[in-house]
């Protein structure tokens, strides 16, 4: 039977879409965050699938590490279970592996495992976020269950979602405050609704399609790749699933905004992200000629504009073509 979205890692992969063992140990399980775990004798990793179906340890997820030194903090695997489970929620699932653990241990699987899919609503703090009260918006962690459980039904919060993302200061010289608190909060909650657009954007391409210039207002602020910056990641993710959905159109979109002077450079700016993400691999949209001979236009003209173009074409998919 199909696993159901709540039992679901944070891009919609069941338990059973994951190698049972790798060299990161073997399969514990999908936490509150939507990561997969994976515990050798000395260190629990997390891990996620990239589109290609490989395990790739994922951007940091809030203040849970993404390689827990077991034997540092003298923990057992079922004993780090049990941990994260008290620490930051319910997982959404976890192996038989990991509940024969917890069960040896002495303790209750079933209680270590959330109940059933997010039953919330996400309107305040939505609200919350579009009045830029990120604190109180972050707090519950409500945008991120949601997202993960009910991706069809974030159409109705894009406008707000993008808006508030648009505005935020997402500068690496501006994300920490003297607040450091607070601060925290509101990355958290940023990077939320980064990733809910993001899983919006395969749910639902065509309503995030619609939004694009909000997009690229907030995955175009700087042209610097996003690293290990969980806001911009998740930026650049809806991006990559815009380009895959509807190849063609997007390609097409994205070469109006860059013939557009007032548009150009948000817009090379976010191309630059996603093609830095690619720079080993590749990805169709940036194999489209439409959008590679914007480029190539764009990198003639004088100014900011020639020069997002020129360092877009620097990168290698560009530099040396697709051939």
């Amino acid at each position: 039977m199909d696993a159901p979205a709540h039992r679901r890692d944070k891009h919609g992969r069941a338990l059973a879409d994951y190698p049972t063992e790798t060299a990161y140990g073997r399969l514990l399980g999908i936490n509150a965050f939507g990561n997969a775990a994976y515990a050798d004798d000395e260190t629990v990793t997390l891990a996620a699938l990239d589109d290609g179906g490989d395990v790739r340890v994922p951007v940091r997820e809030r203040w849970l590490t993404r390689e827990f030194p077991l034997d540092a903090a003298g923990l057992a695997a079922a004993e780090y279970v049990l941990y994260v489970a008290d620490e930051t929620g319910p997982w959404r699932a976890l192996t038989p592996f990991a509940r024969d653990l917890v069960e040896e241990a002495g303790y209750d699987p079933a209680r270590t495992v959330s109940d059933g899919p997010f039953a919330g609503d996400i309107d305040e703090p939505v609200a919350a976020l579009g009045r830029g009260e990120t604190t109180e918006a972050g707090a519950t962690g409500a945008l991120r269950q949601f997202a993960m459980d009910r991706p069809a039904a974030l159409a109705a919060h894009l406008d707000t979602l993008l808006a508030a993302l648009a505005d935020a200061d997402l500068d690496p010289e501006g994300e920490r405050g003297a607040d450091r608190a607070s601060d925290y909060e509101r990355l958290a909650v940023l990077a939320d609704a980064a990733y809910a657009v993001a899983r919006a954007a395969r749910a639902d391409p065509g309503a995030v399609a619609e939004r694009l210039d909000a997009l690229l207002a907030a995955a175009g602020e700087a042209r610097e790749p996003a690293g290990d910056r969980p806001v911009l990641f998740y930026l650049v993710d809806v991006l990559d699933a815009l380009g895959r959905a509807d190849t063609a159109g997007t390609a097409a979109a994205l070469a109006e905004r860059i013939a557009d002077p007032e548009r150009a450079v948000a817009t090379l700016n976010a191309l630059y992200r996603l093609e830095h993400r690619y720079a080993n691999g590749s990805h169709p949209l940036l194999d489209a000629e439409e959008l590679r001979a914007a480029v190539g236009a764009a990198s003639e003209r004088d100014g900011e504009v020639g020069a997002a173009a020129a360092e877009v074409e620097t990168l290698h998919r560009f530099h040396r073509g697709s051939g």
